[in-house]
């Protein structure tokens, strides 16, 4: 063989292997699933920094454990994501353009409803060439492009500062996560309703990230990165309960429980007055070491199945409980109790944007319903604030806010709030905003111009009943 011939076939080897060594790095695939990098190596060794030049003081650590640490805090149900292999792993890394560094993406978790994007900055990319580099602005990734062959390129909105508790230092990196909507769906899909499942989806899109540093926006070079999303593999495990609880007025009964990765879902039984529409119920999920889950209180009626209700909690247990208990504080309402409040408009000086108040204006089943405070807004909206205090926290019936206004489609009266002025007009509307114990009222300009006096009367009164007991599921297994 010729000393060109051998040249020829060494150049072929050569770039066979590094094709192959390109190949396993982005892709890292064990049973056709894209795995977690554990090592977090980097394409390439960042560049050190004078810390002390740093727009913010971020903790530093000395291994991925830390780093791995920092991701089981910042994104609930991680660990179980990587015991499910629902992660892929693009380990891309990209120019910033005009500035000193790059950007990586390490990780991505594609749940359906959201992307988490696990990535990391190089350090002297946030470095200004001034003395006061330390009063730049902290970055943050401002949005996230996916790039299309047909020029429509799709964008996520983020706007996350990654200020101390989100970001974390390691290996001159600046490593954070950002979780944003999966915007490459057609944005209609994008939008639509919550409860409505999303579809499989397995593909690569070249991305680019717009962030912010410095108080500009650089934008990096688009990398290719694979986003999959498949529901049956975010499905943990599924628990039915026993038992029931069931007074004169009330018989709720817990049925089933549906643990994923990024979304459980609570489906329950509940009858009561049928003049009452039920709302909500308030309570914990238990799992293993005494790990909680809130209740995501608002019920949504299940379709052909008569008074059961499903609750979906965007949320998941960091392991996977043999056991759960679930336990029910309160079951809220909607009756058909109203109450009527006088507001002396005279006694307020309404030039002024807010007006703490603070008083009691009436008081409904125990529960004093008080006057927060008043503003007005440049935009002339004129609100009325109201919280509930019961008299007794563990009294049986406690006065509570209305639904949010997406739950108030579901069958809740669109206007439970009737204002009469002095001057002689008068206006029906829902609340404008309504949680927990708190209710914002907008009382429209036309009430408060020339009058001294409004009257406020609010009907179909939301309250919630104590129910105080624990709910236990079997294990199927």
């Amino acid at each position: 063989m010729t000393v060109k011939k051998k040249w020829q076939w060494g150049s072929i080897a050569l770039i066979l292997l590094l094709l192959a060594a390109g190949t396993y790095i982005s892709t890292s695939e064990r049973n056709g699933k894209l795995t977690f990098s554990e090592d977090y190596k980097p394409m390439r060794k960042a560049k050190a920094v004078d810390k002390e030049e740093l727009p913010a003081s971020w903790r530093e650590v000395s291994s991925k454990e830390d780093v791995e640490s920092f991701y089981k805090k910042a994104v609930p149900g991680y660990s179980l994501a990587r015991e499910q292999e629902v992660m892929t792993s693009p380990n891309v890394s990209a120019r910033i353009q005009n500035r000193d560094g790059r950007v990586q993406i390490n990780n991505v978790w594609h749940t359906g409803k959201r992307i988490y994007l696990f990535y990391s900055i190089d350090l002297s990319a946030l470095i200004e060439e001034n003395e006061n580099s330390r009063m730049q602005p902290i970055p943050m990734l401002e949005s996230l492009v996916w790039n299309e062959t047909n020029n429509n390129d799709r964008k996520s909105m983020h706007g996350r500062i990654v200020h101390q508790p989100k970001g974390m230092l390691f290996n001159n990196r600046l490593y954070t996560v950002a979780r944003v909507v999966p915007a490459h769906k057609p944005l209609d899909e994008v939008s639509q309703d919550q409860w409505e499942p999303f579809e499989p989806f397995n593909q690569t899109i070249p991305t680019t990230m717009n962030l912010n540093i410095g108080g500009k926006v650089y934008s990096s070079d688009s990398v290719a990165v694979q986003y999959q999303y498949q529901p049956v593999d975010h499905k943990l495990k599924e628990y039915e309960f026993t038992g029931t609880y069931e007074t004169d007025k009330i018989r709720l009964k817990p049925l089933s429980l549906s643990l994923g990765l990024d979304k459980t879902t609570l489906m329950v039984k509940v009858e009561g007055d049928s003049k009452k529409s039920i709302q909500a119920i308030e309570g914990d999920l238990l799992g293993a070491d005494g790990e909680r889950l809130p209740v995501v209180p608002y019920l949504k009626p299940v379709p052909e199945r008569k008074n059961v209700y499903e609750m979906t909690i965007h949320d998941s247990f960091s392991k996977v409980p043999d056991e759960v208990e679930l336990r029910v504080a309160r079951i809220q309402f909607r009756g058909d109790t109203s109450y009527t409040f006088n507001l002396d408009l005279s006694d307020y000086d309404l030039e002024e944007r807010y007006i703490h108040v603070n008083k009691t204006v009436v008081e409904v089943e125990g529960t004093n319903v008080k006057l927060n405070k008043i503003s007005n807004d440049p935009s002339n909206r004129f609100g009325v604030h109201l919280t509930y205090e019961p008299e007794n926290h563990d009294q049986d019936i406690i006065l509570s806010g209305f639904p949010s206004p997406s739950e108030q489609k579901n069958g809740y009266p669109a206007e439970t709030i009737h204002i009469t002025s002095d001057n002689g007009k008068s206006d029906s509307s829902p609340p404008s905003v309504s949680w927990g114990n708190h209710t914002k009222l907008d009382v429209k300009p036309k009430l408060i111009e020339d009058a001294e006096n409004i009257q406020i009367k609010v009907t179909d009164v939301s309250y919630s009943r104590k129910v105080g007991q624990s709910f236990y599921t079997r294990d199927e297994n």
